[in-house]
């Protein structure tokens, strides 16, 4: 998902260089362990709950977008988790104050203190009037309420503009995707789509909008995901990468991603500063499904990419690109990952997070299929890589875990649709996890906790209650 102004200017620039290709050596770590599950406190078929996670210090808020109230259809909910001793508990769960069916409440989520935002990219409007104008709730928490999370306030979008699709967040920056229809999204006004962004969402004059400087088309689902970073230092930038993976930049639905970028810190001051792409797009690579930012870096997953010039040809297994600036005004790819051993329909970049204190790269393939315990089948993974030197001053990525569930009922979990990383853990999210299938409690989701086995250097343990 971009923004700014100060007299530091960047030049746009479509990438198209090859650097080197990361092939992870390893896939299992025994430096990582797994923490425990978190399962959705209202079992619910189908509410596919793990569908977006959101992790600040002791507080982790989940989307389950397809959960109904008993009568309205994917109204959605977001469960609210803490962390105490520890361990995680669950706090509460949030819905719409006024539900509607199909709003998708919880299909992204950020949270913030007592400040949770959720996106309803399928609410029609306060008078049902506006389908698909959709929708990011603010919600603020009192503790001494029966209900403690009271709707005060939020943004909306025009018919057709899927407002909430994609939410970002770091350090009171807020960045809301409205990516508009796309050609396999359903029927809306033709747009490109747009992503609005501001300091305090809570003041309209902060509010910005982003959209491609140019080759933008309708459909391009520009929006669709989106990442901020805020910097810290008032003399370096704040970043945004948007990303528009139904942009036809090689074929149809090869992909693009925009990086923005705000040297002045105030809502006019955002600047398109590269327009992204794949060295060698093809159709179908969805460049741009899913990216992240940190200082100075960002990263774009294409969970459709072949592995290049593979034969005979490996497809769909997925990528993530690292792009950084060239130091000229520009920026430049760094390097492709891929997973180790990568297979035929992994599609590995579907998710992707990043953590710039550990320097890890976290992405997720949520049709990996491995051996688990009563069978084998596409579990889904998250794959952790760490940033290492590779000589004359290069950096490569290399991975350091897969890391994956091995219970039988982990095959056709999806796990790695969504993923976060705080604190020495990665969250995957695995919405169609199955709790019960026997009593008909399918794709109730689920969210898988792992830790690296470092951390118990400080005596720390725990899990998830």
């Amino acid at each position: 998902m971009a923004m700014r102004r100060a007299t530091t200017r960047f030049t746009s620039l479509a990438v198209a260089v090859l650097l080197p290709i990361a092939l992870a050596a390893r896939a299992v770590s025994p430096e990582w362990i797994s923490q425990g599950e978190l399962y959705p406190r209202v079992l619910q078929d189908g509410s596919l709950f793990g569908s977006s996670i959101y992790v600040n210090g002791n507080e982790l808020a989940v989307g389950a977008p397809y959960r109904n109230d008993g009568v309205l259809a994917a109204s959605g909910a977001v469960e609210v988790w803490r962390r105490d001793g520890g361990s995680w508990h669950f706090a509460e769960n949030v819905v719409l104050e006024n539900p509607a069916a199909d709003a998708f409440f919880g299909f992204a989520v950020a949270i913030d203190g007592d400040r949770l935002y959720a996106g309803a990219p399928g609410y029609a409007g306060d008078a049902g009037d506006l389908p698909n104008s959709g929708l990011v709730n603010y919600l603020q928490y009192f503790p001494d309420e029966s209900d403690p999370w009271s709707s005060i306030g939020g943004i909306g979008g025009a018919e057709g503009d899927r407002t909430g699709w994609s939410i970002a967040y770091d350090r009171e920056l807020l960045a809301v995707g409205s990516p508009g229809p796309c050609e396999t999204c359903g029927s809306g006004s033709a747009r490109a789509g747009k992503v609005m962004i501001a300091f305090d969402g809570d003041d309209p004059s902060t509010w910005a909008n982003l959209y491609p400087l140019s080759d933008a088309h309708e459909g391009d689902h520009f929006g669709h995901s989106v990442a901020v970073y805020r910097s810290p230092d008032p003399l370096q930038p704040d970043l945004a990468v948007v990303g528009a993976p139904f942009h036809d930049s090689g074929g149809p639905f090869s992909g693009a991603a925009y990086v923005f970028a705000n040297s002045t810190h105030v809502a006019d001051g955002w600047l398109q500063v590269a327009e992204l792409t794949a060295p060698d797009p093809a159709a179908q690579e969805m460049f741009g499904l899913s990216v992240a930012a940190g200082p100075g870096r960002v990263f774009v997953g294409a969970p459709g990419r072949d592995v290049p010039g593979a034969s005979p040809p490996v497809v769909d297994v997925g990528s993530v690109f690292a792009f950084e600036p060239d130091g000229a005004g520009s920026w430049q790819l760094q390097s492709e990952v891929f997973m180790s051993g990568p297979a035929s329909g992994d599609r590995f970049g579907t998710a992707v997070a990043y953590d710039a204190e550990r320097g890890w790269l976290v992405a997720g393939a949520p049709d990996r299929v491995k051996d688990v315990f009563g069978g084998t089948g596409q579990t889904g993974v998250a794959a952790v890589f760490r940033n290492v030197s590779c000589g004359l001053g290069e950096y490569c990525w290399s991975e350091v875990a897969e890391l994956f569930s091995h219970d039988q009922l982990s095959i056709g979990q999806y796990a790695g649709a969504s993923v976060a990383v705080a604190d020495g853990r990665v969250y995957v999210g695995a919405p169609y996890y199955d709790a019960n299938p026997n009593n008909g409690v399918s794709d109730s989701g689920r969210v898988l906790v792992f830790i690296d086995d470092h951390i118990f250097d400080d005596g720390f343990d725990g899990g998830a209650e």
